[in-house]
């Protein structure tokens, strides 16, 4: 054996019982990692960043569409824009989530 079994580090020509670098026992085999451990799922990022992409896309075109709605329309007119676009939103986004569930 080169090196340890549990961090990798290569051995002294002296085989120790425990290995210099991270003192588990050499002869032990090493323990699975919670990304190989049979049952349970690797933890994906890939949602979490498009939630946050998606949340700063949302900000920036809501303070683009604010600001050209006020100046256009008043206050109360921009609101029934923003209620407009977000009954709009919740429609195109109940029939996002039919397509998605309907391909799974």
């Amino acid at each position: 054996m080169d090196s340890c079994p549990h961090c990798g580090a290569p051995l002294r020509p002296v085989h120790d019982a425990f290995c210099n670098e991270c003192r588990q026992a050499l002869d032990e085999p090493p323990r699975p990692t919670s990304a190989s451990t049979p049952g349970l799922p690797a933890y994906d990022r890939r949602p979490v960043v498009g939630l946050l992409c998606g949340a700063g896309l949302g900000l920036l075109s809501g303070y683009v569409t604010m600001a050209a709605a006020i100046q256009s329309r008043g206050y109360v007119g921009a609101s029934g824009f923003v209620f407009g676009q977000m009954l709009a939103g919740a429609v195109l986004g109940f029939v996002v989530g039919l397509v998605i569930r309907n391909i799974r």
